[in-house]
């Protein structure tokens, strides 16, 4: 496998992966509490459910 070569690299699902079960409620309490306008931008590394974690839960709309 060359260094660029990401073939192997495949998601078998949208869900979010147990990780996230402990990371993304820090990351809702730190982004519920900014306290003056900002803009969010994911960059995503792996299947969008992180995305659409942060706009389900309405972060589309605060910026």
């Amino acid at each position: 496998m060359f260094l660029n070569d990401i073939s192997g690299c495949t998601w078998e699902s949208e869900d979010l992966i147990c990780a996230y079960n402990y990371l993304l409620p820090k990351n809702d309490e730190m982004l519920d509490g900014l306290t003056c306008e900002k803009q969010l931008f994911e960059l995503g590394c792996s299947n969008g459910s992180v995305a659409n974690h942060l706009v389900v839960n309405n972060w589309n709309n605060r910026v």
